[in-house]
């Protein structure tokens, strides 16, 4: 699936802000930090946030239905990002 968006921040906008990308699966809700000077020298400082997930995996179930959004302190974890019948697990 491409995600387009008219306005989205870049990864060059996270390295300027010092923030790391927050990747979450929708699948098995594994989520994971990634780091953006690794995704710069992988996509470029013009990909969007929003996109990344285009190019993402889940690294515990290897689904490719993923979300990516900046990882702003203090926010932690987000479930149900998008409409799904499951019912995050317990922690």
């Amino acid at each position: 699936m491409h995600r387009s968006y008219d306005h989205a921040a870049t990864l060059a906008d996270m390295s300027a802000q010092g923030l790391d990308i927050w990747c979450w699966c929708n699948g098995c809700y594994y989520h994971a930090v990634l780091s953006t000077d690794l995704l710069i020298a992988r996509l470029g400082r013009d990909q969007g946030v929003p996109g990344v997930a285009d190019h993402a995996y889940c690294g515990n179930c290897g689904s490719r239905d993923v979300e990516t959004r900046p990882n702003w302190p203090a926010v932690g974890v987000v479930t149900q990002h998008s409409p799904n019948k499951h019912a995050a697990p317990p922690c």
